[in-house]
């Protein structure tokens, strides 16, 4: 039974601490009926595949999604392979119990060749086999969705994953559309004001896919003054999350916990090798010490800093410390859900303030060299939050869950 009685119930296999964050949600929800506020509807940009964290992202939705925190409309699954990533997104979303909810193929979303690892889908058992879906073009989602908001007068939640290609291409050909049919937008990326102006950072990945289309949505969330909340890498750097979780997850033996588990290992060692050599880091500032200090514990267990003292570990070597999980996408996920829930969750820190954009996550940099680093969350409660939603919704599927 839950909190709630005929209310969503809350999975079995949690522990005390999992189960008063359900408990939480569900009071959040309990309020908004007292109130009769309807939940966010999501419609989710990514490049799933790409990076663990996209995963992650999807399933913490559909959880978000069972409790009637957010009413999910649709995915646009986007950056070449488009088509194969919207097929491991239709395999994932029918896995979790989302049959009814639709996926798109979206755009290349960079101009630049991608690199196509063989993580993404080498090991993948549950993408929608070739010519079983039809998939619909990411535009004409997009249009049926905005249009059908606009004419039941209610508003869209863009939550933005991943290049922003699609995004700006769609508000370019329908400006008047997007305003009219967008109050929110819950972006993993990187922006900054300078001089009041709001600028896409170049350092972010999401935005060095397709810059110039990086600038203009930019342009466009400040014209309209957008309510828009941009998750950074510092905020997720922040959130600590380790390996040992996607054990848990793949305990659980859901195939999207134990897809999660194989690939985290994968990933690192290929993303860790990739820094090694100046012509293929992703950026420019993924180096092997960015990679030891923020996504493995190398220097933390008491190697030097100092490649003169103690060389580098080699790919094969450093798997021991590759225990450290940047869920970057699963913050900007639960950020969707509503200041409410944030606020209930007590997850993030209270707003410098009143702009129509808020950057969670801030540092010194070559944009903003005066700024004191604030990673704009308590990490902490971030990380319990958004593990105890993967790990519930996983739970809540394979228990089916209503």
């Amino acid at each position: 039974m839950s909190l709630l009685g005929l209310w969503p119930k809350i999975p079995a296999g949690l522990s005390e601490v999992e189960t008063g964050i359900y408990q939480t949600l569900l009071e959040a929800r309990k309020n908004r009926s007292v109130k009769d506020q309807k939940p966010p509807h999501l419609v989710v940009i990514t490049d799933l595949a790409k990076d663990y964290d996209d995963l992650m992202a999807m399933v913490l939705l559909a959880e978000l999604h069972r409790l009637g925190l957010v009413e999910l409309e649709a995915f646009v699954a986007n950056l070449m392979p488009a088509r194969k990533r919207a097929r491991f997104g239709r395999g994932a979303l029918d896995l979790l119990g989302l049959q009814k909810i639709p996926i798109a193929v979206g755009s290349v979303g960079s101009g630049k060749k991608h690199k196509i690892n063989k993580y993404e889908f080498d090991n993948c058992t549950f993408l929608a086999p070739l010519g079983s879906v039809e998939f619909e073009k990411g535009e004409d989602l997009l249009l049926r969705i905005f249009e059908k908001a606009v004419d039941e007068d209610r508003k869209i939640t863009l939550v933005l994953l991943s290049s922003l290609m699609d995004i700006s291409k769609f508000t370019q050909k329908r400006p008047n559309l997007v305003k009219n049919a967008v109050d929110k937008i819950s972006i993993q990326g990187g922006m900054y004001f300078e001089k009041g102006i709001l600028k896409a950072d170049s350092q972010a990945a999401n935005n060095h896919f397709a810059p110039g289309h990086a600038a203009l949505f930019t342009s466009f969330i400040q014209k309209y003054s957008i309510r828009t909340t941009v998750y950074t890498k510092v905020a997720a750097f922040a959130t600590k999350i380790y390996a040992e979780f996607f054990t848990e997850l793949a305990a659980t033996g859901h195939p999207l916990g134990i897809h999660l588990q194989n690939t985290q290992l994968a990933q690192d060692v290929d993303f860790y090798t990739d820094t090694m050599d100046e012509e293929t880091r992703f950026r420019p500032f993924m180096t092997q010490e960015w990679f030891l200090k923020n996504k493995s514990t190398w220097f933390t267990e008491g190697h030097s800093e100092d490649p003169d003292v103690e060389p580098y570990p080699s790919p094969d070597n450093v798997v021991p410390y590759l225990t450290v999980v940047v869920a970057y996408d699963a913050l900007a996920a639960l950020g969707a859900a509503g200041d409410d829930v944030l606020e209930s969750l007590h997850v993030l820190k209270p707003a410098p303030d009143n702009s129509f954009c808020r950057i969670v996550g801030v540092s010194p940099s070559s944009n903003t060299p005066d700024v004191i680093e604030d990673p704009g969350v308590y990490g902490e409660q971030m990380a319990t939050a958004i593990k105890t939603l993967v790990k519930g919704s996983l739970l809540a599927s394979w228990q089916q869950l209503t």
